[in-house]
Parts: structure tokens; sequence; C-alpha cells
């Protein structure tokens, strides 16, 4: 079994810093989580599709509409790419 995982430190453009986790199996597990001074917030969009935050040490599910698949995006932008005669929006190099 093999896996994808990154750890990342973040700055954002209003200064704040904070940690990205992701971690990803072949058996389509994946979960992220990012890591902020002032709480957290852990998604996964495969098997167990969730979104929690973290204030204070409990974690809490917010609700959310169902996502489409991760590549419904990338696909979308490709048909219309073809279809306005555009560059596509991911060059493909």
């Amino acid at each position: 079994m093999g896996s994808d995982s990154v750890t990342a430190f973040v700055r954002y453009k209003n200064g704040p810093a904070g940690i990205l986790v992701s971690v990803g199996y072949n058996d389509s597990h994946f979960e992220c989580e990012v890591i902020c001074a002032h709480g957290s917030l852990r998604f996964s969009e495969y098997s167990a599709k969730f979104v929690k935050v973290d204030k204070g040490g409990k974690w809490e599910d917010v609700p959310f509409d169902d996502l489409p698949s991760p590549m419904h995006h990338e696909w979308k932008g490709f048909v219309e790419a073809i279809q306005q005669d555009l560059e596509p929006p991911a060059c493909g190099e």
C-alpha cells in the first residue's frame, strides 16, 4: 500500500501563519488538517466525507453540501476550453 503526504507552513496574506497536513492512501482514504493559532479545520472528501472545526480541543462537525468529484472542476474547465476555443486552465506540461 502506498501513500502520499505533505506538511506545509502557510503564511496567509493578512499575516497569520498555519500548518497544513495532508495524507492520502491507495485505499481512497484522504484527510487534510489546517492548524492555526485560534483553531483547526479537518476535512475529507472521499469515503468518509466530513468537515470538522476545532476550537478549544473539541472537534465539531460542520454541515456541508456534498461536493462533486475531485476532478469535476478540472474536466469542466477542459470542456469549456474546447467549446469556447480557449487555453485550458491547466496546460498539461
